[in-house]
């Protein structure tokens, strides 16, 4: 389940990106978007090729696929990524006050990245605790 909210989190923050014209953001979703392909495929390609055990297979009911073997610095360098774009997109809308139509797109994308960033700093928080 969670790993369907990180997915939908990229692709609202791709779309503002490309609203924005925000090139830096645009390749930061794409590099967020192939590592986390890269972390929800793995087990999947594992469990596919028969190296993972049938408990795993209830595990991906309830946790998704990057949670059955979970890769927290996969995790961790996407909410840096995200948290570092996010940052600079609102430190780029900064001087377009008083609100103009670039300054509000630009922090539509630095939200939506923020938002990429607290999900994936939370999801680095549960499997570190857990």
């Amino acid at each position: 389940m969670f790993d369907i909210a990180r997915v939908v989190a990229i692709l609202f923050a791709l779309s503002a990106c490309r609203r924005a014209r925000y090139a830096i953001g645009a390749v930061a979703s794409a590099a967020i978007a192939a590592l986390l392909a890269w972390e929800i495929g793995a087990p999947l390609a594992r469990h596919a090729v028969g190296e993972a055990g049938a408990g795993s297979a209830f595990a991906f009911v309830f946790l998704g696929p990057s949670r059955v073997a979970p890769r927290t610095w996969v995790t961790l360098v996407e909410a840096l990524l995200a948290g570092g774009v996010s940052q600079i997109a609102f430190v780029r809308a900064r001087p377009l006050r008083p609100e103009g139509e670039r300054a509000r797109a630009l922090d539509r994308v630095g939200l939506r990245f923020l938002f990429v960033a607290v999900l994936d700093g939370l999801l680095v928080r549960l499997v570190r605790d857990a």
